[in-house]
């Protein structure tokens, strides 16, 4: 920052997931005689679809790339005859293009129908992977009219759910006396620990779809607190025209279009800009069926494709969560948590009204598109100006890269008057960390037989050092780090049985608090020991932030507890004033399988804008 402007170790996760499909057929993809023929599964589906989807450019994509699988996802459980598919029906996959979407079509008009998916290899155009794809959303069956008719009544349920068991416990589920609750209100979560979430879909044909989700986040109260009884309600049902041509939505929807449009819901100022690549597609509404409390919209929805026009309109009320001062919004909150007293009293605090409406022509290479947007708040939107420039840095590799990691990037920044160091804490305040530094420790003897009594034996003069790095102790201790800690980790010595050794080498891995800097201890070293000793490097020094720093000051009101931290980060190369704060456990570190929750993500964005937000430095 310029000056100008909960959790343990790991965790054992107890997913209970239920599913009941009533379905009149599986929902894979057929053959010709009406048995499904899956050339991939959906899990394998949406990895590959992912990796060629992720742009690590582009993080905003993700909410996309999550809305566009939850879609195919109920295309999937619905799969459709591709001899009775119209265009409409194959553009409403991701991947899929027109022109690619025009070649099967034209295929079938001059087979007259596909005996089996195989033939998709003779389509123009398809990408073997594509073709793969495909068959878990379309099969291959003659058509029969009788046949046919019989199939539009099918129904297809399907029912999930699940709950996380944690095996640690949260901050804020810990228990807090009533004299820490009276100071500090969000040090405790209003509900249990458990996290559960529900999701029923139903479809009736391909006409017809219906579905709701339900979630409980972790801390969030069952039942209470206005909630019905869970934290999160989302419903939807889609309804689609025998033709095709007409959908409409109800309830819960999202949107996105090719022509620009960029429509969210929550942001300080939703926009409508005409900035990208014409189609002959106008708004792309989906079913919101995710469990993302935010970006979606909630109302009507009505949409029809024509041959040359195309018109798209949707009209949308919700409830957004917002922090007020004076009656007016300074800021969105984007989490969906609700577990403390200020993350409920944010609770559906704005109403949003938007609607739109979009025009679309489309014929031989003329493509023209005209679109209306309205967007209103009931309450006057001004983002808080903040005291301070941000400025962010990523850095890795911190162990390996030496001075080409955080230690070149840093002159290359201005003036910094406050750092927030991201290392896994469990979001707990690490104002002090100890500070490393390695010795290596030389004594020498003199080389004799072991038979005679011969030479002078450098071991033996290495352990008098030893022991003085094992018993000495500084005399200033630090109340968050504790001692200077010195041990004895490698020694190397001696060359055969036979020989007194000349020689003996041992390395100390000495941990320093912020009583002592590197070069002090060296000098302590060097005064009580016989060996020679060198030091590898002086610049891990120990590092510590005032606990009355306004920063500190205001993760102790969120009812994080400070604490000083035994490992070493890249705070130790900060020459100014620096907090250690992030999600997950440093005690996965280093493992075969370190990894930081989703959950824990989410949980630490929303304390990283608390925390942040009217910071005074």
């Amino acid at each position: 920052m310029g000056n100008a402007n909960p959790a343990n170790t790991t965790f054992l996760r107890w997913l209970s997931l239920l599913i009941i499909s009533l379905l009149s057929r599986p929902a894979d993809a057929q053959s010709g005689n009406g048995d499904y023929d899956t050339y991939t599964t959906w899990s394998e589906f949406v990895t590959e679809y992912l990796e060629q989807n992720i742009d690590e450019d582009a993080l905003e994509a993700e909410s996309d790339l999550r809305q566009d699988l939850q879609f195919m996802e109920d295309l999937h459980l619905r799969p459709q005859n591709i001899n009775t598919a119209a265009k409409e029906d194959i553009l409403r996959l991701a991947f899929m293009t027109e022109a690619q979407a025009d070649s099967i079509l034209s295929y079938r008009s001059r087979k007259r129908e596909f005996f089996s998916l195989g033939e998709l290899q003779f389509v123009s155009g398809l990408t073997p992977v594509q073709r793969k794809w495909l068959s878990l959303f379309f099969y291959a069956e003659r058509i029969d009219s009788r046949r046919a008719y019989a199939q539009k009544g099918k129904n297809r349920h399907l029912f999930i759910t699940n709950l996380d068991v944690p095996f640690y416990k949260r901050v804020g589920n810990r228990q807090h006396t009533e004299e820490e609750y009276k100071k500090n209100p969000n040090c405790m979560y209003w509900g249990n620990a458990l996290a559960n979430t529900v999701r029923y879909r139903f479809s009736h044909g391909k006409q017809f779809s219906a579905g709701t989700t339900l979630q409980k986040d972790a801390g969030e109260p069952f039942a209470g607190c206005g909630n019905y009884p869970y934290d999160y309600v989302s419903a939807y049902a889609h309804l689609i025209s025998t033709n095709g041509k007409w959908q409409a939505w109800l309830g819960d929807f999202n949107v996105r279009s090719n022509h620009g449009l960029i429509f969210s819901s929550g942001l300080f100022k939703n926009t409508a800009q005409i900035n990208g690549p014409f189609s002959s597609k106008t708004l792309q509404i989906k079913p919101h069926s995710s469990c993302d409390e935010t970006n979606f919209f909630r109302g009507l929805a009505l949409a029809r494709q024509g041959r040359v026009w195309n018109a798209a309109a949707f009209f949308s009320l919700r409830k957004l969560d917002a922090r007020l001062e004076n009656d007016t919004v300074t800021s969105f909150s984007k989490t969906g948590f609700h577990r403390t007293q200020t993350e409920l009293e944010r609770k559906n605090n704005v109403r949003n009204l938007t609607a739109a409406m979009q025009l679309g022509y489309n014929k031989n290479r003329l493509k023209l598109a005209f679109t209306f947007a309205f967007d209103n708040y009931d309450h006057v939107v001004w983002p808080k100006e903040q005291p301070y420039n941000l400025i962010f840095l990523a850095s890795c590799e911190e162990e390996v890269s030496g001075k080409n990691g955080i230690e070149s990037a840093l002159p290359l920044l201005p003036h910094i008057d406050l750092a927030l160091v991201g290392e896994p804490t469990g979001m707990q305040p690490a104002i002090a960390e100890k500070g490393l530094m390695v010795l290596d420790v030389t004594a020498h003897g003199k080389s004799g037989h072991a038979a005679r009594n011969e030479g002078e034996n450098a071991i033996y003069k290495a352990m008098k050092d030893m022991e003085w790095f094992r018993t000495y102790r500084f005399p200033k201790t630090s109340p968050l780090l504790g001692d200077v800690k010195m041990s004895v980790t490698v020694i190397h010595a001696g060359t055969q049985h036979n020989v007194v050794p000349d020689q003996c080498v041992f390395t100390v891995d000495v941990r320093s608090n912020e009583n002592y800097s590197n070069e002090e201890i060296y000098r302590t070293a060097c005064a009580h020991t016989d060996g020679e000793v060198k030091a590898r490097s002086f610049r891990l020094n120990s590092s510590r932030i005032d606990e009355n720093h306004p920063i500190v000051a205001k993760a102790k009101a969120l009812g994080r507890t400070p604490f000083g931290s035994p490992t070493l980060s890249d705070q130790a190369l900060m020459h100014f004033p620096s907090l250690k704060m992030g999600p997950g456990e440093s005690s996965r570190s280093h493992t075969a399988d370190e990894y930081i929750t989703v959950t824990e993500i989410r949980e630490a964005i929303a304390l990283y804008i608390e925390l942040l937000d009217g910071l005074q430095i």
